[in-house]
């Protein structure tokens, strides 16, 4: 049976504002491939997405799943917070206390596949104002004067109608009518209410634990640290932190998520990312799966960028992994930004 393998694009990008009103959720979006990088256009799947706190192995405060299926270039999106509730409530998340994890998990039929976990690095402020520690109240402020008097009202509404008086003398009596024909018969009853019902049957005896399942992952990789700062060159260069990979088979592949908080004290744009790799050492990346292009910041805002891949075919050998970077327009970049970089050594 063919291996049907997911290649997704999630780009993230939480900006701060105030609102008058926030909506409880966030979007995520996300482009499936099978194993020799084709879209999967028109497929359903279901995606089950895990809020971690503290770590990314911390307590799942909220989780929930989508019913999705792809358009004809593979893309579906998902707005997180608006899905099936697994557990927890999204409106009372606490994003003012420690760090958030999103773990994303893909079915395609046949179980859930474990996409990796990612830190949520930029907190979403307009969600975290709407659970926010309300003020104290003001002092009362001093009574007003009194107003002057108003003009004189409109005449009330007539009075009641008076008792009725009372009843004449009966007349004489009138001949009797003759029989009027027998009327249509009338519509059935209601249906009366049910009985009781029995009592519950006994429980049957649990079944025979099946055979526990193998993993594919071989292994998983974490690392995180500062960005580089862009040079508008046009060159592609790393992004910042990577993974370092040894890879024993041709066969084996690396499931690659990167993560970058990019922010600009001017404003900046034409920044493309793209998910990376190359011979441990390399200062020059090659590019693997799709990109996000032509990315923008405005003044005085940072936003965080996301891109995923599954790398297949390498020759075995040492490899760094992480997110490649290049600029093409105007750069006021701010340097020492943040980066986080996972991946997944997958047989």
């Amino acid at each position: 049976m063919k291996k049907i393998l997911l290649i997704t694009l999630v780009l993230i990008s939480i900006g701060i504002g105030a609102f008058a009103q926030v909506p409880q959720l966030f979007k995520y979006q996300a482009v499936a491939r099978d194993n020799a990088g084709n879209e999967l256009a028109n497929t359903a799947l279901i995606v089950r997405v895990s809020i971690h706190d503290g770590t990314a192995t911390g307590t799942v405060v909220y989780s929930e799943s989508h019913n999705a299926t792809t358009n004809q270039f593979g893309l579906f999106s998902i707005n997180i917070g608006s899905g099936t509730v697994i557990s927890g409530t999204f409106g009372s998340i606490d994003w003012s206390t420690g760090n958030k994890y999103l773990q994303q998990e893909i079915n395609f039929g046949s179980g859930f596949q474990s996409m990796g976990t990612s830190e949520l690095l930029s907190v979403p402020y307009a969600l975290y104002s709407v659970n926010g520690v309300p003020g104290p109240q003001g002092a009362q402020g001093p009574q007003g004067p009194q107003g002057a008097d108003g003009s004189t009202g409109a005449t009330g509404a007539t009075g009641a109608t008076g008792a009725t008086g009372p009843q004449g003398p009966a007349g004489a009596t009138g001949a009797t009518g003759s029989q009027g024909p027998q009327g249509a018969q009338g519509p059935q009853g209601p249906q009366g209410p049910a009985g009781a019902a029995g009592a519950q049957g006994p429980q049957g005896a649990q079944g025979p634990q099946g055979p526990a399942g193998t993993s594919p992952v071989v292994n998983a990789y974490t690392t995180s640290g500062y960005t580089v700062t862009p040079a508008a060159n046009s060159n592609i260069e790393w992004a910042g932190p990577r993974v370092t990979i040894t890879v024993t088979s041709s066969s084996q592949k690396i499931l690659l998520t990167a993560t970058y908080t990019m922010g600009s004290t001017g404003g900046a744009s034409g920044l493309d990312i793209w998910p990376g790799y190359a011979t441990t050492g390399s200062a020059t990346p090659s590019l693997s799966g799709d990109g996000s292009y032509s990315l923008t910041c405005a003044a005085g805002q940072r936003n965080s960028y996301s891109v995923t891949t599954v790398i297949t075919g390498l020759a075995p050998g040492t490899y760094d992994f992480g997110g490649a970077l290049s600029v093409t327009d105007i750069t006021q970049w701010n340097s020492n930004e943040y980066g986080y970089v996972s991946a997944l050594l997958i047989d």
